[in-house]
């Protein structure tokens, strides 16, 4: 079924209202160490702010998993942000994880 985007009116298969390039996104990144971390598009696209991650923290290691949401970026301006500190900015929106439903990055 094809569906029209409420912003931009363009027509994708995609169940969401809003589509992906007027809503970002955010994603949710898995480490084989267990670090779990968020980005999301803001004044950079997510993609750019976890290769800025990984080349200033985790060196050579990329993520395990990544998975995604058209779910809007938290509204703070943060590059990113570890799971605690992502839940209480989610918190401090008044909004909670429930409302990001990840699913496995397709690239």
């Amino acid at each position: 079924m094809i569906h029209q985007c409420q912003k931009c009116k363009k027509f994708c298969s995609s169940l969401v209202v809003v589509c992906r390039l007027c809503s970002g996104m955010t994603v949710r990144a898995t480490w084989t160490d267990g670090r779990i971390m968020y980005f999301g598009d803001s004044y950079k696209k997510w993609e750019e702010q976890l290769k800025e991650y990984v080349r200033e923290y985790m060196d050579c290691l990329k993520p395990l998993k990544i998975e995604e949401s058209y779910t809007p970026w938290i509204k703070n301006g943060a590059k990113w942000r570890n799971e605690e500190l992502f839940l209480k900015a989610l918190e401090a929106e008044h909004r909670t994880i429930n409302e990001f439903n990840f699913l496995e990055y397709k690239q």
